[in-house]
Order: C-alpha cells, then sequence, then structure tokens
C-alpha cells in the first residue's frame, strides 16, 4: 500500500515530530513505505527525503518532501497526493502563526490536499482546542474517513469534530521499543528532566532548592521563563545558544543543565538513569511520560497526573509525588529500595509492549478501515 504522510511547518521538537517519527516506523514495520510530506504555502523548503534537517537550534524538520500550497504549484501537489492509496494527515490543518496567518486562512488553498484527493484520508489530532485556533479544519470534515485522537485526553474534542458521519477513536502513544532492559547496575540514580522550560511545567517549585535534593538532576531544554529561576542562567545562557552544551548550576554543584538537546539524544542518557522526572499537573500524558518507559526509565510524575482520569499510564508503571512537598518526596522517591524500582520498571516494561510503534500504527489502519 501507499501511504502518503502530511504535515505542516510547526515550531515543534517534541511531542508531534516524535508521534509522527515513530508512526512513521510502525508503518515501515508493517511493511509499507510511507512517504512523508510537509505542506505549506512556501514555493520551496529545505527538507531532505533522507535526513533531518535543523530550521533553529530548538527544532528540525523530519526525513520528507515538499508539497506546496501556493497556487502556482496546487494542481502539481494534488496529483502527487492522488498517487497514493491512504494520506494520514499526522496533524490536521496548518498551525495558525502571525507570520502565516494570511496564508492559512485566505485563500484556504491547503484545504484541496484534503477536497481535491481521491485515496481515504486519516487526521491525527494533537489538540483538544481546535475550535480555538483553527476552527476552519472543520469546513473539511466531509473529505476524511477517519479521525484519530493522539490522547485520550483529546477524544471528546474530536468527536465534536466528526459529529455522526465519521469514524474516529484514540490510542497509546507509538513507542519505539529498545531491544531489551539494560543491567540494573548501569543505571544511576538521578533524575532527567526534559521539558519545555514554561512556566506551566513548574520547575520554579524545584530549582531553586537544588542543594537539599539528595542525587544530581540532568536537565535539558529551553524555553520561555528558565532565566527568571536561577541567576546563572539568566547570567550566562541564552536558550539560542549553547546547544547540546552543559551548564553547571553553580561551581560545587553536582546538578547540571544542557541546552535544547533532541529528545532522541536524551533518551540515550536516559536509559541509564532511573528515574525521569516531570513537574507539571496537567492531567494528559505525554511524550515525556511515555518515552522514558521505553528505555526502562521510571517516569516520576505529579500526583494531579496519576490520578486524573485521562492518565493512560497504571499506576503501578510509575511514581507519583506531591508539588507542594516536593523536595521532601523527591528526596523519598531517590533513596527507594532497588527491588521496588527493579518491580515497577517491569511492570512498565510489560505495559508499553502493547504501545509498540507498529501496534499503533495498524491500531489506527484497522480502525481507519484501510485494512
Amino acid at each position: 500500500m501507499k501511504i502518503a504522510v502530511v504535515t505542516w511547518i510547526i515550531n515543534d521538537v517534541g511531542g508531534i515530530n516524535s508521534w509522527t517519527e515513530n508512526f512513521l516506523l510502525g508503518l515501515r514495520r508493517l511493511g509499507h513505505n510511507p512517504q512523508l510530506f510537509y505542506g505549506s504555502h512556501q514555493n520551496r523548503l529545505n527538507c531532505n527525503p533522507d535526513k533531518k534537517v535543523m530550521r533553529s537550534r530548538r527544532w528540525h524538520l523530519l526525513p520528507s518532501k515538499h508539497l506546496s500550497y501556493n497556487l502556482t504549484h496546487l494542481k502539481s501537489s494534488i496529483n502527487t497526493l492522488n498517487e497514493f492509496d491512504l494520506i494520514v494527515f499526522a496533524h490536521p490543518s496548518p498551525h495558525p502563526t502571525k507570520s502565516n496567518i494570511e496564508n492559512v486562512s485566505e485563500p484556504r488553498a491547503w484545504q484541496s490536499f484534503y477536497t481535491e484527493t481521491h485515496p481515504l484520508k486519516i487526521s491525527i489530532f494533537h489538540d483538544r482546542h481546535w475550535d480555538r485556533s483553527n476552527k476552519w479544519i472543520e469546513e473539511v470534515k466531509n473529505s476524511i474517513d477517519y479521525v484519530y485522537a493522539a490522547q485520550h485526553h483529546f477524544l471528546e474534542a474530536v468527536k465534536k469534530f466528526a459529529g455522526k458521519d465519521v469514524n474516529c477513536g484514540w490510542g497509546m502513544f507509538p513507542l519505539v521499543i529498545t531491544e531489551g532492559l539494560s543491567g540494573i547496575k548501569s543505571k544511576h540514580r538521578r533524575f532527567i528532566l526534559a521539558t519545555q522550560w514554561l512556566a506551566l511545567k513548574n520547575h520554579r517549585f524545584l530549582l531553586p532548592h537544588l542543594d537539599k535534593l539528595k542525587i544530581p538532576l540532568h536537565s535539558y531544554g529551553s524555553g520561555q521563563t528558565y532565566h527568571t529561576l536561577l541567576p546563572v542562567m539568566r547570567e550566562k545562557y541564552r536558550e539560542d545558544h549553547h546547544q547540546d552544551e552543559v551548564l553547571y548550576y553553580n561551581s560545587k554543584s553536582k546538578h547540571v543543565h544542557w541546552g535544547h538537546t533532541e529528545y532522541r539524544k536524551v533518551l540515550r542518557k536516559m536509559r541509564r538513569s532511573w528515574f525521569s522526572l516531570d513537574l507539571s499537573v496537567q492531567g494528559m500524558t505525554n511524550m515525556t511520560h511515555w518515552e522514558p518507559l521505553s528505555v526502562g526509565t521510571i517516569s516520576v510524575l505529579e500526583n494531579r497526573v496519576v490520578e486524573d482520569s485521562f492518565c493512560e499510564i497504571p499506576k503501578d508503571c510509575c511514581i507519583s509525588f506531591d508539588l507542594d512537598n516536593i523536595l521532601e518526596e523527591l528526596n523519598t522517591i531517590a533513596l527507594t529500595p532497588l527491588t521496588k524500582l527493579k518491580k515497577t520498571r517491569e511492570k512498565a516494561w510489560k505495559f508499553v509492549q502493547k504501545c509498540e510503534c507498529s501496534v499503533v500504527a495498524k491500531s489506527i489502519l484497522k480502525s481507519g478501515g484501510v485494512v
């Protein structure tokens, strides 16, 4: 089967890119040969079908080809998509920004990728607020055969979009599972913190008190608020510099911070650590909760995430803490007996086999009526 996977220019190096990359690998493991396309209003795009292309220090394009919805090239792009048996929109529509809002909203030439193409079409939703930011996606709903929510948390929004005429569903995060668990003796008692440094990620609750944390914290990433948390970062670190370079919190600290680092690289370091820490309190489970489990690292999540009805990770496959008592609770977690850590890791490892990328890809194709 010839499968075209279409996505759009999104300044995102995390969840959506990771989901799409894993989904593509899942399709290949099923024996398909999918082609990823980036749709844009530009005449050109510096993507490469054989390798990732860095667009800035913080994000990149996956190996892909370009599909322009500029009116000059639109017919050719539509003809290209019509050569496939299935079109999967890895994100439902172009992401509106101040720089491209006119090209996205008027004229809406990108919609022709839905309305003027003949293959079966599946659309993946990564957002439950589509009707706030890109309500115009609703105008192409009659051209979609199946809508998939990338998280259970998004399902109600997807049902609202699909209505009674379009089938919809949801599933787990597609994971690339390593061949086996690393040896226990090779793992270190340390926390890996790898999320954007935004206020809603709650870094401010922990970072000013790192001198009292009993095991090392290795943090990664950049964002809008990192420089307000620690003086050393305000003085020495800019989010667009020092990619993959280490910054010590102070001269005597055992805790270290890197700038933006591609998540695949973080996973390699994470595999030798016992704990992956996420400080957010939102109920949804995201990439930084799932992917540590795929390398045998335990996700440490805030109580409100684990208790939320939308949390997709079972309680016995992770460790939770209370944000209000974060320092004391993380220090307790750091001293968890090895036998208990081993048991939690083994349960999580067994659980994530159900989320292997080919399993998720097959589920989407089957639910979409493709196989």
